[in-house]
């Protein structure tokens, strides 16, 4: 299998497993240590205390440590931009992000970004001699209680009319959606794949929805090369004006550059 062209961040789900760690382990050492010293006669609380601090101490240092991980994280993307020639805004402004959503909202649905300009983490527009782009990120939580779930979202869009960019005047044809995403997933709009035999390299891997002639265009040879190095969570968004890169998840400032080279190459 070839080497993913780019690699999600991992440092929060890392933080969260040694997190969980901390948070039932503590308590189970606290005890098994307590139990050699302590008269089981006693009816002190201390013990009580002392076997519940390590829980607190694990949700302190998870908060901290995520809050230290993101400035990070925002940091890298800061300087990675920045040395690329982009502008970005790591706490763009409301009037900012209705800019933005002002461009790309009617496309919420195939970008699976529809929480709206509130969910917009941070925006970066490149030099205007390169004409208009947009990267950027989102945060949405969906649902509640126990049934939450955090949806990130990493972007960059192309107007079709990006002269710098050959294959970008396909966003003004109709739709085409492509993403490999998992089973489950794929298993909620299995009656709207297109099942055309010249997508049965694909179709084992993606889930392609729209407009066949769209996708038809955009599947060169070489795009289907360069995307057997796609990760798993990408998603083409061609059609309404726009072509877009949809990456499901959050990146570090080396795969964000990473992620941006490929997508601009596949489309030149």
């Amino acid at each position: 299998m070839s080497t993913p062209a780019y690699r999600a961040d991992a440092s929060f789900s890392r933080l969260i497993f040694w997190g969980i760690v901390a948070f039932l382990g503590g308590p189970v050492l606290a005890t098994i240590l307590l139990v050699q010293v302590l008269d089981p006669k006693s009816e002190s609380l201390w013990p009580l205390v002392w076997i519940l601090l390590p829980m607190l101490v694990a949700v302190i240092a998870i908060v901290v440590v995520a809050r230290w991980q993101r400035r990070t994280r925002h940091a890298g993307i800061r300087s990675k931009l920045t040395a690329m020639g982009w502008e970005p805004q790591m706490a763009p402004t409301e009037e900012q992000r209705q800019h933005l959503w002002s461009r790309i909202g009617h496309l919420a649905g195939s970008l699976d970004v529809s929480g709206g300009p509130g969910t917009i983490q941070w925006i970066a527009t490149p030099p205007p001699d390169q004409g208009e782009a947009w990267m950027f990120e989102t945060h949405q939580i969906v649902g509640s209680g126990d049934n939450s779930q955090i949806h990130e979202r990493t972007l960059i869009a192309w107007p079709a009319d990006a002269a710098a960019l050959p294959g970008a005047r396909l966003g003004s044809l109709p739709g085409f959606l492509m993403s490999r995403i998992g089973r489950a997933a794929r298993r909620q709009r299995k009656d709207q794949e297109l099942t055309d035999p010249d997508f049965a390299d694909l179709t084992p891997h993606w889930c392609l929805l729209g407009e066949a002639a769209t996708g038809r265009q955009f599947l060169t040879p070489a795009t289907r090369q360069e995307l057997a190095r796609s990760p798993k969570n990408e998603s083409w968004s061609l059609g309404g004006g726009w072509v877009c890169c949809i990456f499901r998840h959050v990146l570090d400032g080396k795969n964000l550059a990473a992620f941006y080279k490929r997508a601009q190459r596949m489309l030149q």
